[in-house]
């Protein structure tokens, strides 16, 4: 369902909504970013993303993963032994 609202605006605000291409579309994403249970459903969509992604991955990309975690993680003790 779609609701027609008319508001009132500051200039600025009014000038800046008009350089986006959809603005109904801007305000919506910026107004949810505001409401806690639209957000929530955002970061599960999120999460379950990723974990489908994760789930399609080869055994090859696992092992590329798993060799460059290895090299980050090296790279943080290092980081970490320069504090000493």
């Amino acid at each position: 369902m779609t609701v027609k609202l008319s508001v009132s605006l500051p200039d600025d605000v009014a000038e800046f909504l008009q350089g986006q291409g959809n603005v109904s579309g801007f305000i919506a994403d910026t107004v949810r970013d505001r409401m806690p249970e639209a957000r929530r459903a955002r970061l599960r969509a999120a999460a379950a993303e990723l974990a489908h992604r994760q789930s399609q991955r080869t055994a090859d990309e696992i092992a590329a993963d798993r060799e460059l975690q290895e090299h980050q993680h090296e790279l943080l003790l290092r980081d970490g032994d320069a504090w000493e």
